[in-house]
């Protein structure tokens, strides 16, 4: 994982999860909002290159997908799961 930090923000509630610091072989997720705050050392090593895909992956779905993708860093510290079902 190289290059900027980015957010993914919330569409019900303030809350955020930041992935802030990216370096070489880790980087430090936040998450953060109204009475929530945590923060957490992420290391992921050659598995950096996975979360990339992970998203890339959810950008390609057609909405919605019933699948649970997810990513989990190689020390298994951080764990991120996506869905997107039919709202209707």
């Amino acid at each position: 994982m190289s290059g900027a930090s980015f957010s993914i923000k919330s569409n019900a509630s303030d809350r955020e999860l930041a992935f802030l610091r990216p370096r070489r072989d880790h980087f430090t997720a936040e998450l953060r909002g109204s009475g929530v705050g945590a923060m957490r050392e992420v290391y992921a090593y050659t598995n950096a290159r996975g979360l990339a895909e992970f998203f890339s992956k959810l950008a390609a779905y057609e909405r919605p997908w019933i699948n649970v993708e997810s990513w989990e860093s190689l020390e298994g510290e951080f764990l991120l799961q996506a869905v997107c079902v039919n709202a209707e």
